[in-house]
């Protein structure tokens, strides 16, 4: 036994089994940063999996979808699918009789305030709900696009009425055949024109999808499947004329 202490690189550390072993640190994590200074033995440490490493290099969503329903996330998903659902902003855009049935939900008789949509906002940039209420003709879809594509994200449509749904009874080369065709559509309200309880049902319809939304995933991801929308337009193609012949 002699009275000289050990040097700092050859102590043992508390992390460690021993100096002899291969992996020195074998209780820090493997995901630890390349250099991790270590108070205690006061050297650092350079302990790295090369194949912990490459695993995520080549596998980049393997994080993602392992972090997808953690808890953090689905609380502050619950959060802010509350907050979106409860206080929907529509748009103002009217363009034929459906615009009528429109306005009329927003009066003390039907009273869409209930379900938290009743600022109807003039800009765009201040909503986040476009109500397409009326016949889309072609010199009215370039302005449709803009201004949908003006409002922020998150943003939804509803295509209330058979004329922006299919074009209506009007099968002629001036009015646009579908309002899907330019903007994408969450819920669709049949009638000619629809009533202001199809708008409130539409309304809850959407809070649904709302509900749906995470922030792992982008709120495109949330839209209809093409194989509803095509079983749709089947079920309302009777609205429309036939071609004539």
């Amino acid at each position: 036994m002699t009275g000289r202490a050990e040097p700092a690189h050859q102590r043992p550390s508390q992390y460690s089994g021993g100096t002899g072993d291969k992996n020195p640190h074998p209780r820090l994590h493997p995901a630890l940063p390349r250099q991790v200074f270590d108070s205690l033995c006061g050297q650092q440490i350079y302990y790295e999996r090369k194949e912990f490493q490459n695993g995520f290099e080549e596998h980049p969503n393997v994080l993602a979808s392992r972090h997808d329903r953690n808890f953090m996330i689905t609380t502050v998903d619950y959060v802010f699918n509350w907050a979106r659902k409860s206080a929907i902003w529509p748009l103002t855009f009217g363009l034929a009789c459906c615009a009528i049935e429109m306005i009329a939900s927003t009066t003390s008789r039907f009273d869409i305030a209930r379900f938290g949509a009743e600022v109807f906002r003039p800009s765009p940039r201040q909503a986040d709900l476009m109500i397409v209420a009326g016949t889309v003709t072609l010199k009215m879809a370039p302005v449709l696009k803009r201004v949908w594509d003006q409002m922020p994200d998150p943003k939804w449509c509803i295509s209330m009425g058979a004329c922006s749904s299919v074009g209506g009874p009007f099968n002629v080369y001036s009015v646009l055949q579908g309002v899907d065709k330019i903007v994408p559509v969450d819920v669709y309200v049949i009638g000619c024109p629809p009533r202001p309880e199809g708008l409130f049902y539409a309304l809850l319809k959407l809070q649904d999808k709302i509900d749906q939304m995470s922030l792992a995933r982008r709120p495109t991801e949330v839209r209809l499947e093409p194989g509803m929308v095509e079983d749709f337009k089947r079920g309302v193609m009777v609205a429309q004329t036939l071609q004539p012949r």
